[in-house]
């Protein structure tokens, strides 16, 4: 009776952990599929695939050194998969014209946000912060990219998040 207990406290704190990186994550992950496929329903359907296949994965989740972009990367896949079918059945995912007025408002919002940090930060600084924190790639690759050491790429990410939020606080 112990050992069964035992298990399910560790099955409680798996799940706990992952309901923390889900709500963590979850509005970074639609953002980044709704930019690619800018119609709400089949965002969220995307996001609710990509969450599916993290949650039966968890081990190979918790084991990746950056298990935010193994989500991504989970998503990308998805997303590739959601185009086949697109493909297979002959037909467009989506129709431009038919948008909503919200899902225009987002889509607004979401460019208005990328006008205002690239006249905060400067364009170079603001593409190299979206690819840290909303694409995940990471630190060591981005310092490789850019021919410095991590250590510098970690405290220019640092100081160009201070200026964006003293921007927006000020």
């Amino acid at each position: 009776m112990e050992e069964k207990e035992a298990v399910m406290s560790v099955d409680n704190g798996v799940n706990r952990d992952f309901a923390v990186f889900y709500k963590e994550n979850l509005e970074m992950l639609y953002h980044y599929i709704y930019r690619v496929f800018p119609n709400k329903q089949i965002a969220e359907d995307i996001m609710q695939e990509t969450f599916y296949v993290a949650f039966k994965k968890q081990s190979e989740l918790w084991e990746h050194p950056n298990p935010r972009y193994r989500l991504l990367r989970i998503a990308r896949y998805k997303m590739k998969e959601f185009r086949k079918k697109m493909r297979y059945r002959n037909t467009e995912p989506w129709e431009p014209e038919r948008f909503d007025l919200a899902e225009e408002d987002v889509s607004y919002d979401i460019k208005e946000l990328d006008v205002a940090a690239c006249h905060m930060l400067g364009e170079k600084e603001w593409r190299l912060l979206k690819k840290y924190y909303m694409f995940g790639v990471t630190i060591s690759e981005l310092a490789e990219a850019e021919g410095i050491t991590e250590n510098n790429m970690r405290v220019r990410l640092s100081r160009w998040m201070k200026t964006l939020r003293n921007q927006i606080e000020g």
